[in-house]
């Protein structure tokens, strides 16, 4: 018997890892409106990179696009997150008073 597989069908992993990895985004976000804390930053940097790596660690299988979609909203998931930090006044002050001497 010749079973054929079509590798244009993303396996369910995949899927998986990237509805999982936005759920938790949406989450930490939603939270964030409630009460905004720099932690909730630091969470998203670390989702938008495991979003970035993820289709070469979990070896994503199908077409490009998954893989570039993925790549894309890690990027911008963790870039955002990076400018909201650096624009956080408790961050703020908290690098004016750990900025080494000249």
């Amino acid at each position: 018997m010749n079973v054929s597989i079509d590798m244009n069908v993303i396996r369910w992993q995949d899927r998986l890892t990237a509805v999982l990895v936005g759920i938790l985004i949406m989450i930490v976000a939603v939270e964030a409106l409630d009460v905004p804390a720099m932690w909730e930053e630091a969470v998203n940097i670390l989702l938008g990179g495991w979003l970035m790596v993820s289709p070469f660690l979990v070896r994503f299988r199908g077409p490009l696009d998954a893989t570039f979609n993925s790549l894309s909203v890690g990027f911008l998931v963790t870039l955002l997150a990076g400018r909201a930090i650096l624009r956080d006044q408790d961050f703020q002050h908290w690098r004016q008073r750990h900025r080494p001497h000249a």
